[in-house]
């Protein structure tokens, strides 16, 4: 089950992701990070956390920036990812972003 789900993940990435004009709020993205879940913990708990990782996108979070000029993120179950897990456009973006997105 879980090359399938590898295998659907993939043709994501390759054929539709450039197209759906959205884009991801980490790096590596939420499709690159599946990929990773399924192949290291299999499908039934790599699904959990593919399922999480896609709430914390999709979901509400906050952005924050430190005083040196960092971007970090915090999501609604109270991770918090740093500038080496953000995307470049969640940080090219900053200034331009309210501070809480509802």
């Amino acid at each position: 089950m879980a090359r399938v789900a590898i295998a659907a993940i993939r043709g994501y990435q390759k054929r539709l992701s450039s197209h759906t004009g959205a884009t991801c709020l980490f790096s590596p993205s939420c499709s690159h990070r599946a990929v990773l879940s399924l192949e290291q913990h299999g499908f039934a708990e790599g699904v959990r956390m593919i399922n999480a990782q896609l709430r914390r996108c999709g979901g509400d979070y906050a952005l924050s920036t430190t005083t040196t000029g960092e971007t970090w993120l915090i999501t609604n179950d109270a991770l918090r990812f740093g500038p080496g897990e953000l995307s470049l456009n969640v940080k090219q973006a900053v200034p331009a972003l309210p501070s809480r997105r509802r």
